[in-house]
């Protein structure tokens, strides 16, 4: 299972109790695979605004690789999601 971890703030941890769960190793909150975790996105530091991130799915990731380009031969990085 992996685990997805929130940041939460210590004056709205009662709040997040109320779905989260605790991971004693990495001493995170996380969001159990049977929650919903688009109801806990404020908590994810990685989507915060001053990150320049602006894409978030529970179901999509986007993946980089390296390749060739079949007309040049030179690398190239190639995005799909």
């Amino acid at each position: 299972m992996v685990k997805f971890y929130v940041n939460v703030h210590y004056n709205e941890k009662d709040i997040a109790k109320k779905g989260t769960r605790w991971d004693q190793d990495k001493k995170k909150g996380f969001v159990p695979e049977n929650i919903d975790s688009l109801a806990f996105i404020k908590w994810v530091t990685e989507l915060n605004p001053e990150n320049n991130y602006n894409l978030y799915s529970e179901h999509y990731f986007i993946g980089e690789c390296m390749d060739k380009c079949w007309n040049c031969k030179k690398n190239i990085l190639l995005y799909t999601f």
